[in-house]
């Protein structure tokens, strides 16, 4: 083996992201890129991992550990610690503090539930999360909400012999664009009442995971997950004032 070659395989970006696992991005100081597109060839990095809060809080407690190549199957392969752990986790410098405010309120979750139930007649919101932060540092909060019509752990890797009419997980993100609060689903996975009928499997479970300044060019970037049956997926996104801009996604499953 060449020394260059050596060098690519081993050498780490400045910055990662896993979720669950999973390999999700990395940042080489420039850009983002999911890690098959970085070198073209199976890498296996190193890195100092730390879990990542939600609201960019790194762990007390770090870890060294290389992510290896787990498959190379069309239509790529895909890179995971060598151990799964649940959660988000960050390798590489220290983050910024990001001033993220976390809502409760019902009328919050009354406003989910409207934008649901547009599309989902009937819909009943069982767990919901919220926060309020400045995506795009212009000084105006955003608001994020996330929910569903059950407990994640209830909708993950269940078929449709044991889903409901109208189940439903969403990330929805709501903003000011010209002057107007304008709504925009991230992610929305719904069973309406003709779906169900058919035998569809149950919607995917949707969530919000994250949100921190990943590389550190001041701005906030927003890590969501979808999970679906028998695989998960990841991304990393950031709101540039006018619209969503995914910088990096990842996934895996059969």
């Amino acid at each position: 083996m060449s020394l260059a070659l050596l060098a690519a395989l081993t050498l780490a970006p400045s910055r990662m992201v896993a979720v669950d696992g999973l390999l999700i991005g990395v940042y080489d100081g420039k850009k983002w890129s999911n890690p098959e597109v970085t070198t073209g060839i199976p890498p296996i990095y190193t890195g100092e991992w730390r879990k990542l809060g939600s609201t960019g809080v790194l762990g007390s407690t770090s870890f060294t550990r290389a992510l290896t190549m787990q498959e190379d199957t069309p239509p790529g392969y895909w890179l995971s610690l060598e151990t799964a752990l649940p959660g988000a986790y960050y390798s590489g410098p220290s983050l910024r503090p990001v001033k993220a405010v976390s809502i409760q309120s019902a009328s919050y979750k009354q406003v989910l539930l409207t934008y649901v139930r547009k599309q989902v007649k009937g819909a009943k919101l069982a767990t919901f999360k919220g926060m309020q932060v400045d995506l795009n540092g212009d000084g105006r909060m955003e608001t994020i909400l996330a929910g569903g019509s059950r407990p994640a752990d209830e909708l993950r890797g269940v078929t449709a012999g044991g889903s409901k009419p109208n189940d439903f997980s969403i990330v929805l993100l709501r903003a000011m664009v010209g002057g107007k609060v304008k709504e925009i689903p991230i992610n929305f996975s719904k069973q309406d009442a003709k779906a169900y009928d058919q035998g569809n499997y149950l919607p995917n479970v949707c969530d919000l995971v994250s949100v921190a300044d990943l590389d550190g060019d001041g701005k906030v970037e927003v890590v969501t997950t979808i999970d679906f049956y028998e695989g998960q997926s990841a991304s990393l996104w950031r709101w540039d004032g006018r619209k969503v801009v995914t910088l990096v996604e990842n996934g895996s499953g059969v």
